[in-house]
């Protein structure tokens, strides 16, 4: 009895040793420091084995933890929105357009929720519009007429249509000197319009108006700035035709009947505007501030007046000279490039083009 005993104690001895020790290789197994790999400090104990993991967002590769690629959530799920006739709709974490126009549909927002709601468009042709209206083809309602100069930026008034239209500039790149393309320089005039070379260009694209364009950099100060200008003002007026400038010209005053340039855009717009009931001009006039220095960083002797003659199918600089307008000059020069616009038109050599300036017409030998 006394032997069963003993062996007994023994047994339970042995077994509670064996207990203690396996605890505390688990215990050991976890301390903060057992996972020392680059993003691998996960430590687990499976089948009394010590593993170290990933950490997360981190995943196994070739025997190393690589970050995993997290899909970029671009919007909420189930979102909507509404934009110049675009409904954007949010799903799976990605944005996906619809164009609400080509299926004749208008998109409405309401309280932050847009959809594309059924929209009849009228026929223009079925369409009667008022004298001071014309028939808008892309919603089939009349809307005001458009007026030179009045459109938002970018855009042109096509004298045709009487809506606002546009067309895409010259692409770079742009110089300063005879036969390269100047940029598209971008003006407020006195009259608060926006003014810009890329009007002019997209006109003469659609309606093959203007044949030239004429900048012109003044000053108030010099006598010979003011040489000509009425006369100037009147050839631009019977160039004129159905609304069509046969002729641009866009002066910019870079500074007063003082020696300073302007600083301020009020007293800019405040002297172009006496310069304009002045001369009766009806061309844009801008006052330039001596910051914005557009005309000016193409003049490099920095003499006024300065005038530079543009093309308005290539935008490419012609020529460029100092002094007044010689209005003979000017006319010859207008002939010439009008001429070749007409008899293009009928496919005419020059050499046997007739061409008749006050009439706008040309013949062919």
């Amino acid at each position: 009895m006394e032997k069963f005993s003993l062996i007994l104690v023994i047994s339970l001895l042995i077994f509670s040793c064996g207990d203690d020790k396996k605890e505390d290789i688990e215990l050991v197994a976890c301390k903060p420091d057992s996972c020392k790999e680059y993003h691998r400090n996960v430590c687990k104990v499976v089948a009394n084995k010590i593993t170290c993991e990933c950490d997360k967002n981190y995943k196994l590769k070739d025997g190393v933890c690589v970050k995993e690629k997290q899909s970029k959530k671009s919007c909420e799920n189930g979102r909507t929105e509404c934009s110049e006739n675009i409904l954007k709709t949010c799903i799976t974490d990605k944005w996906v357009e619809v164009d609400c126009s080509a299926d004749n549909k208008v998109c409405q927002t309401k309280n932050d929720i847009s959809s594309c709601e059924e929209k009849k468009r009228k026929d223009c042709k079925d369409v009667i519009c008022s004298e001071s209206t014309v028939c808008n083809p892309k919603t089939g309602e009349c809307i005001a007429k458009c007026k030179p100069y009045e459109c938002e930026e970018g855009n042109f008034c096509n004298t045709e249509t009487f809506l606002c239209e546009t067309t895409s500039y010259p692409k770079a790149p742009y110089g300063k000197v005879n036969g390269s393309v100047i940029k598209n320089l971008k003006w407020i005039d006195a009259n608060k319009r926006n003014i810009s070379l890329g009007q002019f260009h997209s006109r003469y694209k659609t309606t093959g108006y203007p044949r030239v364009i004429l900048l012109i950099q003044s000053v108030g100060w010099a006598k010979p700035c003011r040489y000509g200008v009425a006369d100037l003002g009147e050839f631009f007026a019977e160039l004129k035709v159905d609304g069509n400038e046969r002729i641009s010209i866009i002066q910019v005053l870079s500074a007063g009947n003082e020696f300073n340039e302007f600083t301020d855009k009020a007293s800019a717009d405040i002297f172009a505007k006496s310069w304009i009931q002045q001369y009766d001009l009806t061309y844009p006039v801008i006052g330039e501030l001596k910051t914005d220095k557009t005309i000016s960083d193409y003049n490099a002797t920095g003499a006024v007046p300065f005038n530079m003659f543009i093309d308005p199918e290539t935008m490419k600089i012609e020529y460029v000279n100092a002094g007044a307008i010689d209005l003979n000059n000017l006319k010859n020069y207008f002939a010439e490039k009008e001429k070749k616009v007409l008899c293009g038109k009928i496919n005419c050599p020059l050499d046997k083009c007739n061409y008749n300036m006050e009439e706008e017409i040309a013949t062919c030998k």
